[in-house]
């Protein structure tokens, strides 16, 4: 995690770099939320950025991946940053940096996102089809996992984080995923972290997309991740975007709310692994509005209730257990 001592390295190191490799004395850190460390540079305070650097942290996605899969968005006429620097040698920054040109952008609300436009835009991401499956091996452009159905498991475990979602819902995650069988579907490339955040509104109007997981999968995950968060008119307009382009049949609805659930015990596991991280730090946080990672500005109850929320929608008897045993145990 993240830290001020840290951070400051991380700038003063950025801000050499800007001078000697781009001649930019200006360096502007990007607020979190941001997985990786972000900077704006430029020649001064007073005038537009000009480029961002972005300086991997050791957890985040491969920036080859990221690489790989904006090419392809650019080929198929997809707006995205240009790349003009990548250093992966290790030698300055004992990780990766990648440098675009910055992307005039609007600022706006999440809520004020044109999320039929995002659907649209997701839908035409998804034409491109893929070979295996899991994360993208860049060199050889085809997915390295060793099945989807240990993907998804994988994704809804979350690593380390998983003792953390159990201890919180009282129930054993292997629970909501007993019924996961190797579903079929055509190989997409997924940007599987398509949100507002990841969706720069260019001042041109245009919609540019930046920071792609890189994965092989099916397409109804990605639109899963993109809609867990939206309210529901804006998971409806979303939708109709998207299927302005790409059809959704009954069975697809279906699988539908399968990637919903991976999706929600995965972020479940993210805010809560977070959550535990910044308690540590004596911070409280129950009240505390944050800017989270997909754009949206709420408090950390908020988000809680809703994942909570879609689980109940979802998987109603397992949920019903969780109540149960927490009216038997106050009621001790």
């Amino acid at each position: 995690m993240k830290t001020p001592e840290k951070n400051a390295i991380v700038y003063d190191m950025a801000r050499q770099y800007s001078i000697a490799k781009f001649g930019m004395p200006t360096v502007i850190p990007v607020s979190d939320p941001c997985v990786n460390y972000n900077f704006l540079l430029g020649n001064n305070h007073d005038s537009e950025p000009s480029l961002v650097l972005k300086v991997r942290d050791g957890t985040s996605t491969d920036f080859e991946r990221e690489k790989f899969i904006l090419h392809i968005y650019k080929s198929m006429n997809i707006n995205v940053p240009e790349e003009i620097h990548f250093d992966k040698t290790h030698n300055y920054w004992d990780t990766e940096a990648i440098v675009y040109r910055y992307v005039p952008n609007k600022k706006i609300d999440s809520a004020l996102y044109p999320q039929r436009e995002m659907g649209k835009t997701l839908a035409h991401m998804h034409k491109a089809q893929g070979t295996g499956t899991g994360n993208i091996d860049p060199v050889l452009g085809i997915g390295k996992g060793k099945s989807w159905k240990e993907f998804l498991r994988n994704r809804a475990l979350n690593g380390d984080r998983r003792p953390i979602v159990e201890s919180y819902l009282g129930i054993n995650i292997e629970r909501f995923l007993e019924d996961l069988e190797e579903i079929q579907h055509t190989p997409r490339l997924l940007h599987l972290d398509y949100n507002p955040a990841n969706v720069l509104i260019g001042t041109d109007q245009q919609l540019y997309v930046i920071d792609p997981v890189g994965v092989v999968g099916d397409r109804l995950l990605d639109v899963a991740n993109s809609i867990i968060n939206l309210s529901p008119n804006e998971r409806e307009q979303f939708l109709m975007g998207y299927e302005s382009d790409e059809q959704l049949e009954t069975d697809d609805i279906i699988k539908l709310d399968i990637y919903e659930t991976i999706a929600t015990l995965n972020k479940l596991g993210n805010v809560l692994s977070y959550k535990k991280e910044l308690r540590l730090q004596s911070q409280n946080l129950e009240d505390k509005i944050v800017h989270w990672l997909d754009g949206k500005v709420e408090s950390w109850i908020e988000r809680e209730r809703r994942y909570l929320k879609r689980l109940d929608e979802l998987h109603p008897e397992i949920m019903s257990e969780r109540r149960t045993r927490r009216i038997t145990s106050i009621s001790v």
